[in-house]
């Protein structure tokens, strides 16, 4: 069995887990099924680099109400409306309209 044990859980970006995923197969001269079937999902699917996850990441976690995980989905979804960033919002969320407001602008800065 490859892990036995889970050391500590984080939620990571589909960016981050492209980079990951690359090293990981880097080492190994074939990917396996599953690796290269996560690795074109991981291409379809990210919208942004790595490095700029990571800052837009941080950009939004200084947002009131916008914790790691939701600021996880936000980099993964990258919405470009309201209605799909309130979708995104935990039901007893207490993000404010502005707040909204300033999640799409870091948004839409990185999608440039």
């Amino acid at each position: 069995m490859i892990a036995e044990k889970i050391l500590s859980k984080k939620p990571i970006t589909i960016p981050e887990a492209n980079d990951l995923l690359k090293e990981i197969v880097k080492e190994r001269k074939e990917p396996s099924y599953e690796q290269d079937m996560s690795l074109k999902y991981f291409e379809k699917l990210g919208k942004i680099s790595a490095s700029k996850a990571e800052k837009l990441l941080e950009e939004l976690k200084k947002i009131e109400g916008v914790d790691e995980a939701l600021a996880v989905k936000l980099v993964d979804v990258m919405p470009e409306s309201k209605e799909v960033v309130q979708l995104l919002l935990p039901k007893n969320s207490k993000v404010s309209e502005s707040e909204v407001e300033k999640i799409l602008s870091a948004v839409k800065k990185y999608l440039k």
